[in-house]
């Protein structure tokens, strides 16, 4: 028993230190994401501070709203001060009333009024105690800067939230240390044994007792052995001798190799239908309304656009301004890429006449889009250096594409299809066939087929 327990034990110290090292390289990473995610959490509070703090500045400071939000943001968990100042530094709002009005000199402050985007420091305070601080720009009409906002909490604060999780690590670490343990000295005593039971018949034959017989039912490797070990015993007790025939067999399994594979720049040909919407006469509607306006707009507009693509398994490949170019066929491809492309254009259509109704609630004028679709082959890959890649598509077609979709606005048409693409889905759609046309940058005129409906 002393060499079972012998075997249990370092294979349980075994256990034990890949337990602890795994463990700790997980907490190091748990307790680290922990950590950024109270930051972040910290950085949306500020992004959310700023905003209601700009409606207290603009057009006229409000002092009485500017101290409401200070007192409420000072409310909030782990916060140890909430501060508004103006781009001289000057303290417009503080939820402790003597520093307001004050100029601020500090490093701190400088930096923050130096600075265009959110920024996150840290300093010591009088009394030695680390503190975090998290400032973001208050920015009016899209770019004109006029201060900044300040929230700051502690190291205590931040090891609190970290305490938990560290709690509850150090925990599953000890329970899978006993578990461990446990399991290993179980596992290795089940293993063991046999040979143990092995060893001591081994010694009785070596006295010359051959009335043995080794009671092990396993299927496995100790199985054959004992099974052999008794064919043994029988062949010495005919032969009526005793010779050293003990031999151990040991069998070894060898763990499947893991290939890494490496992102490698270049790209393939592929035969792909692109899709490109663009929205008519944007640039004057981008002028009659505010920055803030267009964009939220435009969110509205490519959200709605962009789920009908995702409906049909398409790939958004970019936004241009206020266009989507889309592909089907890269990287995934369909046998019904072309007829998946249509689909997406007619529903595009439909689903403009009821976005449209929804922003003339907003008082927006409707809008009106234009379509193309056009097969055909291009290059497909990961585009780009080392530091930034972007799966995209390139060649012919795509300019094609994009030669296609202004004469929507020409032709006042909604949507227009290539003949390489008709041919392919001529059996499911109504189409209007146009005139021959010779594009920009090409040699020979194509035809050109305006998408009426799906059959």
């Amino acid at each position: 028993m002393k060499r079972i327990s012998l075997i249990a034990l370092k294979f349980s110290a075994l256990v034990s230190l890949l337990i602890i090292i795994i463990m700790s390289l997980m907490s190091t990473l748990i307790i680290d994401q922990t950590k950024k995610a109270f930051i972040k959490e910290m950085e949306i509070r500020t992004e959310f501070f700023a905003r209601s703090v700009r409606e207290a500045l603009f057009p006229e400071i409000d002092p009485l709203r500017l101290y409401f939000h200070v007192q409420e943001m000072v409310k909030e968990k782990a916060i140890q001060y909430a501060i508004v100042i103006d781009n001289n530094g000057k303290i417009l709002s503080h939820n402790k009333n003597e520093y307001i009005g004050k100029i601020d000199n500090s490093y701190i402050t400088k930096n923050i009024i130096k600075s265009s985007e959110m920024l996150s420091q840290k300093y010591r305070d009088n009394n030695g105690r680390l503190l975090y601080d998290i400032s973001r720009p208050i920015i009016i009409g899209g770019k004109r800067k006029v201060g900044a906002v300040r929230i700051g909490f502690t190291d205590t604060s931040l090891n609190a939230a970290l305490s938990p999780m560290k709690t509850k690590v150090i925990v599953i670490t000890i329970l899978m240390l006993i578990i461990g343990i446990l399991g290993t000295i179980i596992v290795v005593m089940y293993i063991v044994r046999p040979i143990n039971i092995l060893s001591e018949t081994a010694k009785e034959i070596g006295k010359g007792n051959l009335n043995q017989k080794v009671t092990i039912k396993r299927h496995d490797e100790i199985g054959q052995l004992a099974t052999t070990f008794n064919e043994m015993i029988e062949g010495l007790k005919e032969r009526d001798f005793i010779r050293n025939t003990f031999g151990k067999y040991v069998s070894k399994q060898v763990a499947d190799a893991v290939l890494k594979g490496e992102l490698k720049l270049g790209g393939e040909k592929k035969r792909v239908t692109v899709l490109l919407s663009d929205i008519r006469n944007f640039t004057n509607m981008s002028e009659r309304y505010p920055p803030e306006e267009v964009v939220k707009f435009l969110n509205e507009y490519f959200s709605e656009m962009v789920n009908v693509v995702i409906k049909y398994d398409g790939t958004v490949d970019k936004f241009i301004g206020d266009a989507i170019f889309s592909v089907f066929g890269a990287p995934l491809a369909y046998l019904d890429d072309a007829h998946r492309a249509i689909k997406v254009a007619v529903e595009m259509r439909d689903r403009l006449h009821e976005f449209n109704k929804k922003v003339r609630g907003f008082g927006f004028d409707e809008i009106k889009i234009g379509i193309a679709v056009h097969t055909g082959e291009v290059i497909a890959g990961n585009i780009g250096s080392e530091q930034r890649l972007e799966y995209t598509v390139i060649g012919d077609t795509v300019n094609t594409a994009a030669r296609i979709e202004p004469l929507n606005k020409e032709w006042n048409t909604e949507i227009l299809i290539s003949e390489n693409t008709y041919e392919i889905v001529r059996d499911n759609v109504n189409v209007r066939q146009m005139p021959r046309i010779k594009l920009r940058g090409k040699e020979k005129e194509i035809q050109l087929y305006e998408l009426v409906s799906l059959k």
